[in-house]
């Protein structure tokens, strides 16, 4: 059974009649979030190991299945994936994200990000449509790390992010000598939950992301992933390792 609502004809009617919105107010607070931030490394807030990590994605995505793999080193983040909407969509998208984080165990993450979707459908009879999206958003994140034991963890997070959208669709039809162009906006907040155990350098994780005009119990993407994580991550003993003093360096060095 699939997790989503059906989305069918009602996909691209959804990016034909939202409305656009200018609030600028949570890029404003995230911008201030950023420069009292004193940590611009790890992604817990955002389903990633601290120090970064690469993982390979699988899950679903408007109805239709997702394959990509994501990267996270320090405070950026990168992911690519294909999309199999139906048999006559070939889509892909790409992502690149900023993100400072703040505290311990507990963080508090602002961000900024940038999403660009490229759609092509075959509609039958020589037509074809084309979609270019781009998406801006900027939020915070919530991420907490347990340790259960030496190497072993659970990390739990929950993002909250203002999205705004600009769509361009190209219509090209046989009776046509060019495209005919066409374009919208839309705005609204997205919530992305979930959580990542991680077992030494390893890690898998689990994710969904629920829009805030969305009708309905399902989230409009969910994706598990798996992979390898860069450095000592978020344990206790990497966390507790001590830090050498400046007369303990000229101390060893006189030697």
């Amino acid at each position: 059974m699939s997790l989503f609502r059906s989305s069918g004809p009602n996909f691209l009617e959804q990016h034909m009649t939202c409305s656009p919105a200018s609030r600028v107010l949570p890029v404003l607070t995230l911008f201030t979030l950023a420069l009292v931030a004193t940590e611009a490394q790890a992604q817990t807030c955002r389903g990633m190991p601290r120090g970064g990590g690469i993982a390979f994605v699988r899950g679903e995505r408007f109805g239709g299945t997702t394959n990509g793999v994501a990267l996270s080193k320090g405070a950026f983040a990168l992911g690519f994936n294909s999309l199999g909407e139906t048999q006559d969509v070939t889509a892909w998208d790409a992502n690149l994200r900023f993100t400072l984080a703040m505290g311990g165990k507990f963080q508090v993450c602002p961000a900024l990000g940038f999403d660009y979707m490229n759609e092509d459908w075959d509609m039958g009879g020589g037509m074809s449509l084309k979609s270019r999206i781009g998406t801006a958003q900027a939020g915070v994140g919530f991420g907490y790390e347990h340790e259960f034991m030496d190497g072993l963890s659970v990390m739990p997070f929950l993002a909250v992010d203002y999205q705004f959208t600009a769509i361009v669709f190209s219509l090209d039809t046989p009776d046509s000598g060019e495209d005919e162009l066409s374009g919208d906006t839309l705005s609204h907040f997205n919530v992305r939950y979930g959580g990542l155990v991680r077992y030494k350098s390893f890690f898998v994780g689990i994710a969904a992301d629920r829009y805030s005009d969305t009708e309905g119990s399902r989230p409009h993407a969910a994706r598990f992933y798996g992979g390898f994580a860069f450095g000592a991550g978020g344990g206790s003993s990497a966390r507790k390792a001590p830090v050498p003093r400046p007369s303990a360096i000229k101390a060893s060095t006189r030697r």
